[in-house]
């Protein structure tokens, strides 16, 4: 089976992005954070200029090592110590700000059968054929399944289903996540005064199961709560090709907060919470498409400790620690940046884009690609890349690991970015376009990319062909505002506005389906695709 990393729903309504600005990039209060297209769409690409293209093409250099990057060998000794009370965690894509909604407290027993559907994935939409379903944009039994969180219920829809179903009733969920086997949805329920809860639903029943607590939150191994003020789950995350859930920790004090670098996993129907890393001996995790090793990724602390790469098997034996080190990237800002890790389909290798530890610094630095070997834990430089500053937009790697994306600032116009398609040695490095550009989100056959116009909020799709071309019309009247690829062709998105929702399938060719509407202000979903 098959399993694609959580998408969290971003809406971007920012018409511009200051990448001259001394700090990185961030949502404004009033929006959702954005993963796994990683960050929402705002976006079209500006008309492309080839004079200006040509004259910022940067020139090709050789590739050194940046003396800032180490390739440790392996140890015996934990990842990382625990981060500082004042740093907070780098905004990811699996944490969303709850709705506005008032919760509920939860029931005392589970529902003991599935309800019946009562939200209608609705008409079909103006621009698709009158006879349009859903079999005909996801392929009947293709296996696409979606979850989300509408008015703090779980809901699921299937790809040969016209109508999503209602798995719970308890009005107190908030992020939900399906098993690679679609059939789970783990949850996560504020209850008791918004005091998070971790609940497991069967699909099939809609039998819940409380998994923890949050008073069972401040019994968890080696977790100092001395003058904590809120205690949360984070990084709740299945383990591909399994049943097992993990979960990640996090404190809240009266002045900032930390992850707290930790990772706990539950096996179902029947295991129990056992703990892989207490706290201060994870990071962030990235698990291998076979499920089972994980990338562990730590941010360090600028000028004091390096961020590391690691890696281990999923239950936490055989650790790798620090097979790559680097200096710690200074953000100019609270949270913590943490390397992001790509593995190759075959989990056999694990890459990875650092950028400079100042990206504002007097003398520009390389971005450094680098290659880990999971069998022999070597890390090797693979290829260098004079990119814009990471928190205008990342070095992307992609899927197949052949090319990679990247953005420079335009030298002869303020605020305008060139993107660049390379081989991820740097070679073959082609202009596709210039202006208030931005690279969003590679196909996962890595033949295409879609990337956007920050100004406009259009979507251009990109090929390694080397075909540009506007992204199809999907919807009447709004414009896709993220967007997240189930395949080559085919992709979830969402269009519309607070408390005012479209959740559709759509495809290349200008069609899509109407999957939802939910009317929460913010919501998030995730999905599974199981192989047939």
């Amino acid at each position: 089976m098959k399993r694609h990393s959580t998408f969290s729903l971003l809406i971007v309504l920012i018409i511009g992005i200051l990448l001259t600005a001394c700090g990185p990039t961030t949502q404004t209060a009033e929006l959702p954070a954005g993963d796994r297209v990683q960050t929402a769409v705002a976006a079209t690409v500006a008309a492309q200029n080839p004079d200006i293209a040509a004259a910022a093409d940067p020139e090709p250099t050789e590739f050194e090592p940046d003396s800032e990057l180490l390739a440790l060998s392996t140890t015996d000794e934990g990842v990382a110590a625990s981060e500082q009370a004042s740093v907070v965690e780098e905004p990811t894509t699996n944490v969303v700000a709850a709705p506005t909604k008032t919760a509920t407290n939860a029931p005392t027993e589970a529902p003991t059968s599935a309800p019946q559907p009562t939200q209608a994935a609705a008409e079909e939409d103006e621009i698709a054929q009158a006879a349009q379903t859903a079999p005909e944009i996801g392929g009947a039994g293709a296996g696409l399944y979606v979850t989300w969180v509408d008015k703090g219920n779980v809901w699921l829809w299937g790809d040969d289903e016209t109508e999503a179903t209602q798995v719970t009733t308890t009005g107190d969920a908030w992020e939900a996540k399906i098993s690679p086997s679609g059939q789970f949805i783990a949850y996560i329920a504020n209850v008791q005064n918004e005091a998070p809860e971790l609940w497991v639903v069967d699909t099939a029943t809609a039998d819940a199961q409380q998994i923890l607590d949050y008073d069972t939150l401040f019994t968890l191994p080696d977790v100092d709560t001395t003058d904590v003020f809120f205690m949360s789950i984070s990084e709740m995350n299945w383990v591909p090709n399994s049943d097992t859930l993990t979960f990640s920790t996090a404190l809240t004090y009266q002045f900032g907060g930390r992850p707290n670098n930790d990772l706990y996993a539950f096996d179902f129907p029947d295991g129990s919470i056992e703990p892989i890393f207490k706290a201060g001996e994870g990071g962030q995790i990235t698990f291998a498409p076979d499920g089972k090793k994980m990338a562990i990724s730590t941010s360090g602390d600028y000028a004091e400790e390096p961020g590391l790469i690691s890696i281990a098997n999923v239950d936490g034996s055989d650790l790798q620690a620090g097979l790559l080190a680097y200096k710690s990237v200074l953000t100019y800002s609270e949270y913590a940046y943490h390397a992001k890790p790509v593995w190759s389909s075959d989990s056999s290798t694990l890459w990875v884009a650092i950028p400079p530890s100042d990206p504002l610094g007097e003398e520009a630095a390389p971005t450094n690609v680098w290659q880990i070997d999971v069998a022999t834990g070597t890390a090797l430089p693979a290829g260098q890349f004079n990119a814009a500053p990471f928190f205008g937009g990342e070095v992307s790697i992609a899927p197949d690991i052949g090319k990679v994306a990247y953005e420079i600032e335009d030298p002869n116009e303020i605020n305008n970015r060139i993107l660049h398609i390379a081989n991820i040695d740097g070679t073959e490095d082609e202009v596709v376009a210039a202006g208030q550009v931005g690279f969003q989100s590679w196909a996962p056959e890595s033949d295409n990319f879609i990337f956007a116009n920050m100004l406009s909020g259009d979507l251009q799709v990109g090929s390694t062909s080397g075909d540009i071309q506007a992204m199809a019309q999907q919807t009447s009247t709004d414009r896709i505002l993220s967007l997240d690829w189930v395949n080559a062709e085919k992709f979830i998105f969402a269009t519309g506005d607070y408390g005012d929702w479209e959740l559709r399938l759509g495809d290349l060719a200008g069609n899509s389906f109407r999957i939802a509407t939910p009317t929460d202000d913010y919501f998030i979903f995730d999905y599974t695709v199981l192989d047939q």
